[in-house]
């Protein structure tokens, strides 16, 4: 999986299960790869370059930890967020997380590092206008997919004007119906991330 994503220290050393020093540390001796950004007054780390360190390393638990598929699902319904959890977490290298407040979207999008975004198209009207700036933020800034799932019989979305509005704000990759069943949100999320 290769990826655009850059680190400061302190998440490298999150990452990595060590300290902000010990990845200075790294870095200064010519074992961990960064960039100086002046701008930033910090260094940078690739994901590619923390990849490369640990296979260096031979850490291959923390490889697999940082190379597994993070999902971010954005919903308030309990049932679906653990249906969408056992499916995913049945397959090797996915974690789940679940944002259900502007709060949880914002710390989430950011610290959790999603690889793909499902939203029900409920937290679209539900929720405050952040949430979709937010959602909207990420996915241009780090190039994560979005898709976003509803309960509404085929035909029928498009009678919903706020959720139609939140949608359109959003750009989504997909919009599906769950109306029947998870299968087309599962196929759709197997395809963004290239599982089988």
């Amino acid at each position: 999986m290769v990826t655009n994503t850059f680190y400061l220290p302190a998440k490298a050393a999150e990452l990595l299960g060590v300290s902000e020093e010990q990845v200075r540390l790294l870095i200064e001796t010519g074992k961990l790869r960064a960039e100086y950004r002046e701008n930033l007054a910090n260094f940078v780390i690739s994901h590619n370059d923390v990849i490369s360190f640990l296979k260096t390393s031979k850490d291959f638990k923390t490889i697999q930890k940082v190379l597994s598929h993070r999902v971010l699902v954005v919903d308030r319904d309990p049932a679906f967020q653990d249906l969408i959890r056992m499916e995913l977490q049945r397959r090797a290298n996915v974690q789940v997380r679940v944002a259900t407040s502007e709060r949880d979207v914002a710390l989430q999008a950011e610290e959790f590092l999603p690889d793909l975004i499902l939203v029900h198209a409920g937290a679209l009207v539900r929720q405050s206008d952040r949430v979709v700036e937010i959602l909207a933020s990420a996915k241009v800034r780090r190039r994560i997919a979005v898709v976003v799932y509803h309960n509404f019989p085929p035909g029928m979305i498009e009678e919903q004007k706020a959720t139609q509005e939140g949608i359109r704000r959003l750009e989504p990759e997909e919009v599906l119906s769950v109306h029947q069943g998870t299968r087309p949100l599962m196929e759709a999320i197997s395809r963004r991330l290239g599982l089988r």
